[in-house]
């Protein structure tokens, strides 16, 4: 079944509205003039004849031909001249050549009555051949009666042009936007207000930060009485830090390296244990085969007595349960001698920091002088706002002037029509786009506009920036003195219990030491057990000489692998001695250095007092700073409402810019679709014409 025109015109066009009324409308009006401008060759399949006498009501119709019966002639219809209506009386007088006869007749229309000349004196003897130009289409309809089929489709192209301008209009009576810019100069009108109590709360941080300098300027009086104390408490902490310092040389040095060296020879034992109880059970399994021939137990009965001893051995070195070997114990010399390290290096570290902070030119005064610079921030030494008294950036007493300048020049734009030719900017834009359909020209004005807004936000971002950093430097200064304080006395203990931890670290790896070195003899006994077996075997080899030859041999072999291991385990042990000896000269250099620290310390109370008063000096200052805070986070507020109204606005600009593009890109497509469709009528109109 063929589709509805109605579904034809909207697969072109997208038309598929509820404006049936209207499409129907240009349906009609498209056939009526296809209809008008068709050949008379094309017309004819469609025309309807109507019989007459001399007279016809012809309103509405397009007229083919008109014919008229001759009586005089045996009745036939001889076609009819056309004539004006002025010659109405020419065409009944004999004497004018326009006159009509029954052979050369003729017709004339006049009052929308078609007559024929002459009269007609029998009925129906007159016939019109003629078109229905009254004709109409409905929407819902899939064909034309009374209409050429090949121009049916003209008939669709010629109501989608119309539909296409349809859709135009539409676009331009888009109201959204217009909304859209009422609603962003709205939020602009808000701003200054804003602005307005923005500066009066910087007014009050100035005030807050000139009280909170008075305070800082006492404390750091103080500081330099806790700094004279420091002096002397530093050149304890250098003392106990040299010591120290030569004590974790011989833990990184020396222990670690007579450590490493045990796991090294401990490693090279098991792996000599090892092969030689591979050597043994090789030598058990010929041994089987002698015994076969003598029919004697005995030498497979020592090989496996020799096989528990080494098995034995094995375990206390490796295998042992829990920490009942030696690799084990060994493995817990080496965990105890890091760990001792690492307490030593954390006290070298708290020692080095103690120093560094009570240094006259550390971190204390550093932070004392950091705080002072980040107040004059606030204000100069003359009382003028240093960071405000900037005319290139802020106006002093009076605002921001670059934010109030960019806020000005967008309300300008947008209300007061500035750098515009008509004087308002919202009317140019909807002039540019209803009228002259100029999206860029549209964009051009409403982006003047955006680029203020976007350097307000701008400088508004780089004072609340300023503000809060040096709020917060301040804090931080503040905080860090007070911290370093009170830290000088807890370094010196924090010393003395990474030196007490390390030295139980080091009493525990001698511990371990000793049972690595009792494991070690019961290898040792172990191993010659074996070898008074292997003995035992020997004797046996004599009597079964040519059965057990090779077992002789794997005993060997095995017997030089045991030797090995005990060379190793010798190498083990002296190493241990030597690690033993290490610990007691780190035992005394630790406590050589927990002398100096207990010295450092009682300086260090003193200077704590100092520290004491100078940090009711800088709490005092902090109450200040902390009101300060308060009025710049009311400003901040503020600022973040300015930031909102702009992002608001903004979000308005956008919007209507995201409409923008979205009709203009409609528009374009509406633009080509109709130039197409426009290109396709006349060319099929053309086509149905003859023309091509």
């Amino acid at each position: 079944m063929a589709e509805s025109f109605k579904d034809q015109v909207d697969a072109l066009t997208g038309f598929a509205t509820t404006e049936n009324d209207a499409l129907s409308d240009w349906l009609t009006a498209g056939a009526r003039t296809i209809l008008n401008i068709l050949p008379i060759n094309k017309l004819e399949r469609v025309a309807s004849n109507t019989n007459f006498t001399s007279t016809v009501d012809v309103e509405d119709k397009k007229i083919l031909s008109v014919l008229r019966r001759d009586e005089n002639n045996s009745d036939i219809a001889m076609p009819c001249r056309k004539l004006l209506p002025s010659q109405m009386g020419t065409v009944q007088d004999s004497s004018y050549m326009e006159f009509a006869t029954t052979s050369d007749p003729a017709y004339i229309i006049f009052d929308k009555v078609l007559n024929v000349f002459p009269t007609v004196v029998s009925s129906n003897h007159s016939r019109l051949v003629a078109i229905d130009t009254s004709i109409t289409v409905a929407h819902g309809a899939t064909n034309i009666d009374n209409f050429p089929d090949e121009a049916e489709n003209a008939v669709v192209l010629y109501a989608a042009r119309n539909a296409i301008q349809r859709l135009m209009n539409n676009i331009q009576s888009n109201s959204d936007i217009t909304t859209a810019l009422t609603a962003a100069n709205t939020e602009l009108d808000e701003l200054q207000a804003l602005a307005d109590k923005i500066d009066t709360e910087v007014a009050l941080i100035n005030t807050q930060a000139d009280s909170a300098l008075a305070e800082i300027a006492l404390a750091n009086l103080e500081v330099d009485k806790m700094a004279a104390e420091v002096d002397l408490d530093n050149a304890e902490v250098d003392l106990a830090k040299a010591e120290i310092t030569e004590s974790a040389g011989l833990v990184d040095s020396a222990i670690d390296t007579a450590t490493a060296a045990i796991k090294t020879s401990v490693d090279k034992m098991n792996a000599a244990i090892e092969l030689a109880n591979l050597e043994f059970d090789k030598a058990e399994t010929e041994a089987d085969a002698a015994e076969a021939e003598a029919d004697d137990g005995a030498v497979a009965t020592a090989l496996g007595l020799i096989n528990t001893q080494v098995d034995a051995a094995v375990a206390l070195i490796s295998t042992g349960s829990g920490d009942n070997a030696i690799v084990n114990k060994l493995a817990l010399v080496e965990t105890n001698i890091s760990n001792a390290a690492t307490e030593i290096g954390l006290a070298k570290a708290e020692a080095t920091e103690i120093a560094t902070q009570t240094d006259n030119s550390g971190d204390i005064n550093t932070a004392l002088i950091a705080m002072n610079a980040a107040v004059d921030k606030f204000q100069a030494a003359s009382g003028d706002p240093a960071l405000y008294g900037d005319e290139d950036i802020y106006t002093t007493g009076v605002g921001f002037t670059k934010v109030k300048d960019a806020l000005d020049n967008a309300q300008k734009i947008v209300d007061d029509g500035a750098n515009s030719p008509t004087g308002n900017a919202a009317g140019d834009a909807a002039t540019y786009l209803y009228t002259e359909e100029d999206v860029e020209l549209m964009n051009g004005a409403l982006q003047i506009a955006s680029t203020e807004q976007n350097r307000a936000r701008i400088h508004l971002e780089e004072f609340s920036t300023s503000v809060n950093g040096l709020q917060a430097e301040i804090n931080g200064f503040a905080t860090e003195v007070t911290s370093r304080v009170n830290l000088t006395g807890a370094k010196g203990q924090a010393v003395q219990a990474f030196i007490s931890t390390a030295q139980a670290y080091i009493n525990e790896a001698q511990a371990n030491l000793s049972l690595a070195s009792g494991y070690n003899n019961a290898v040792g006994a172990y191993l010659n057990a074996a070898q008074g077996y292997a003995a035992e075997i020997q004797a046996y080899v004599t009597s079964s000489q040519m059965f057990i030859g090779t077992a002789s041999n794997r005993i060997n072999v095995g017997n030089a692998f045991l030797a090995e291991a005990n060379a190793r385990a010798g190498e083990a042990s002296a190493y241990i001695g030597e690690i033993n000896g290490r610990t007691t000269q780190i035992q005394s250099q630790l406590s050589v250095a927990q002398g100096y620290v207990q010295t450092g310390a009682g300086y260090s109370r003193v200077a704590d007092g100092y520290g004491k008063t100078a940090q009711g000096y800088l709490g005092t200052a902090a109450t200040y700073l902390s009101a300060g805070q308060g009025f710049a986070s009311t400003a901040q507020g503020y600022v973040n409402e300015v930031t909102s109204k702009i992002n608001i606005a903004s979000s308005y600009l956008q919007e209507m810019q995201a409409r923008l593009a979205v009709d203009n890109s409609k528009y374009t497509w509406y633009t080509q679709q109709y130039q197409m469709l426009d290109a396709q009528y006349k060319e099929q109109i053309e086509t149905l014409r003859g023309i091509i």
